[in-house]
C-alpha cells in the first residue's frame, strides 16, 4: 500500500471495523479475545484507542517540527489505569472510530514533502513520517484481525510487525 492510499483504507476500515464491532454482543467484550489470556476484547480496543491517541498527536507534530521525537507509551499501563474493561463498549467503539476517521483527515493533509519527516519515537530505530503512518495502519491491522476476524474486514497488505527492508529505505533517504 502506498501512502498515497492510506486516508481512504483507513476511513473504510474504521467504518467497516465499527459495524462488524457493532454486531459483536456487550458480553463478548468483557471476555478474553481469540488467542488471548491477558487482555479482554474491550482492553485490545482501548489499546487501540491509545495507540491511535499517541499516533495522532506524532503525525501532527512531524507536521510542524522539522524532526520529531516522541517518547513512546506504557502500553499495558495505559489499558490498566484507565480501566477499558469498566467502560461502556458503545463509548469504546465510538472513540476509536471518531479517532480513525480524524486520523484519516489528518493523513490526507499530509504534503509529499514531509513524508520524509525524521522520527524518533522513544528507543525504536529512526524512521520516516510516512513509515510511521504505514506502520500504524499494519499494527491496528494486526490487531483488528485478532477482534474481528482475518477476513471479516477490508485490510490492506501491510505487515505488522514492520519488515526490516524498512530500515535501509530510511538510511537511503537521510
Amino acid at each position: 500500500m502506498e501512502f498515497g492510499e492510506l486516508s481512504g483504507h483507513l476511513s473504510t476500515l474504521a467504518e467497516s471495523a465499527r459495524n462488524h464491532f457493532c454486531t459483536i454482543p456487550a458480553r463478548e467484550w468483557g471476555n478474553p479475545y481469540p488467542g488471548s489470556s491477558a487482555w479482554t476484547r474491550g482492553e485490545l480496543l482501548g489499546h487501540l484507542i491509545d495507540s491511535a491517541v499517541n499516533n495522532q498527536q506524532r503525525f501532527a507534530r512531524a507536521l510542524i517540527e522539522e524532526e520529531l521525537r516522541f517518547p513512546s507509551y506504557a502500553q499495558i499501563d495505559m489499558v490498566r489505569v484507565q480501566r477499558y474493561r469498566e467502560a461502556p463498549v458503545g463509548l469504546l467503539i465510538e472513540l476509536w472510530s471518531n479517532l480513525n476517521r480524524y486520523i484519516a483527515h489528518l493523513l490526507q493533509q499530509v504534503p509529499q514533502a514531509k513524508l520524509g519527516t525524521r522520527c524518533v519515537i522513544g528507543a525504536n530505530p529512526e524512521s520516516t513520517l510516512e513509515l510511521v503512518a504505514l506502520d500504524y495502519v499494519a499494527h491496528l491491522e494486526h490487531h483488528l484481525k485478532q477482534l474481528a476476524g482475518r477476513d471479516a474486514l477490508p485490510y490492506s497488505d501491510l505487515s505488522w510487525p514492520p519488515p526490516d527492508r524498512w530500515q535501509p529505505e530510511i538510511k537511503a533517504r537521510s
